[in-house]
């Protein structure tokens, strides 16, 4: 997702604000730290949706997922639309555009997006969604991802007026039911960047973005990520922090993140761990 984010143009961009996702734009996180992605899926109770340790219980609901994303949290319910048992006509077109594949490398999408002749169309903001959907909500093994998403959309629908906030939840519960601990076969193919943040912004360590002045989505980057890993471990393990709650903005979801935000700190991200392979982000058996 972040190379893909990298590679916008200033119009693509400007699309992506208008779908809802401008607070997207700000995120420069391409891979996460094993123990510490271990810890926060461990944690993390389906039942209650809440990520929860010692006297900590962090809330993973539409509320949190919106103040992280800045994604809508309120219109269209496609958690409602039974998937269809063939694909719809959007559908079938949108795989047309992908030579007719039922799968997909996140790379190619990355591809298209960028050289491909739609690029700022019904195609695009398809593929972009498809792209976010795949590598940040709910992802598969090997870098591949499925259209089942498109098969829930129509091409006359407003995107900004879906509540993704809701979906996402969904979908989070749904994997963490499914995924078995300590079991080398067993991938958490849920959103592990969404649930990794909303650990290190809700819970202080010291060392590290003690004093917060931006959005959790503008300061963590990967190697931000790897930092609060290795201090966590040396000041005695995860969850020894106090809870303090998502830093929130006003920024609206179809406002794009300013210039100082996209630039800021990225100096060191161009030979982060797994930047030119999409598909290396989400997907792998957690192990402690």
């Amino acid at each position: 997702m972040y190379e893909c984010l990298y590679a916008l143009t200033e119009k693509q961009r400007k699309i992506v604000c208008k779908m809802g996702f401008g607070k997207i734009l700000s995120l420069k996180i391409d891979t996460i730290p094993g123990k510490l992605a271990h810890f926060v899926v461990d944690q993390f109770d389906p039942n209650t949706m809440e990520i929860k340790f010692g006297r900590i219980a962090i809330k993973v609901d539409e509320e949190a997922i919106h103040q992280l994303l800045g994604l809508p949290n309120s219109g269209f319910d496609l958690t409602a639309v039974t998937p269809p048992k063939e694909n719809t006509a959007l559908g079938k077109a949108y795989k047309k555009s992908h030579d007719n594949k039922f799968t997909i490398k996140a790379k190619k999408i990355v591809e298209k997006i960028s050289f491909g002749e739609d690029k700022e169309g019904l195609m695009f903001k398809l593929d972009f969604i498809f792209l976010f959907v795949n590598t940040m909500v709910e992802c598969h093994i090997n870098g591949l991802c499925k259209a089942g998403i498109v098969d829930l959309l129509n091409e006359d629908m407003d995107f900004s007026k879906i509540n993704w906030c809701k979906y996402i939840v969904h979908i989070i519960k749904r994997c963490k039911k499914v995924w078995v601990p300590r079991d080398l076969s067993s991938y958490f193919r849920g959103a592990l960047t969404i649930l990794t943040l909303l650990y290190v912004d809700s819970v202080t360590c010291k060392g590290i973005n003690e004093e917060r002045t931006c959005s959790a989505l503008e300061y963590w980057t990967s190697q931000r990520l790897q930092l609060r890993e290795d201090m966590e471990i040396e000041q005695g393990g995860f969850g020894r922090g106090d809870f303090r709650g998502l830093f929130v903005t006003e920024e609206s979801s179809d406002s794009e993140p300013s210039e100082a935000t996209n630039s800021e700190n990225t100096e060191s991200e161009e030979t982060g761990p797994g930047l030119t392979d999409p598909s290396s982000l989400e997907v792998f058996a957690i192990t402690e």
